[in-house]
């Protein structure tokens, strides 16, 4: 396997992150959601209070990301991407033990994350890395601007 790094996110790495965002609508939590615009990603890397931002490098160039916040004892995984062409290799995997890594030292109890009903697949991904379904809730939202 090529050379690959995680690290946390840098202002080159918002470009392609917001990329990403905007043609793949599995990242949206509903269709009428809009991806997070250039300036709220430059927010997350600049204000990483609460935050975990990292960014998959592979021979130096970015093919994924994982973008989890947290809050009061638990984290949340709120983004969770691998470029196509670089699925299948165990890139996601390395990701998300590498969050959960950095979950755990912060002292945080819990790791959650939302899969789409209808994304079995994704589900399965998750369930083989330890997670367990829980509740079923109902995603509401209420955009401003």
């Amino acid at each position: 396997m090529a050379h690959i790094t995680i690290a946390t996110a840098t202002h080159d790495d918002i470009e392609s992150v917001w990329q990403w965002g905007y043609k793949n609508p599995e990242l949206l939590g509903s269709d009428d959601d809009e991806w997070y615009s250039k300036e709220t990603l430059q927010q997350w890397i600049l204000h990483p209070e609460n935050k975990i931002f990292l960014v998959v490098h592979q021979e130096g160039k970015p093919v994924g990301f994982a973008m989890t916040f947290y809050l009061r004892g638990w984290a949340r995984l709120d983004s969770l991407f691998v470029d196509k062409e670089h699925r299948g290799n165990g890139i996601g995997t390395m990701l998300v033990k590498k969050t959960m890594r950095s979950v755990k030292k912060k002292g945080l109890e819990e790791f959650d994350l939302i899969v789409r009903e209808d994304k079995p697949i994704v589900q399965q991904f998750y369930e083989k890395l330890g997670f367990k379904k829980g509740y079923r809730y109902i995603w509401m939202q209420k955009r401003y601007g």
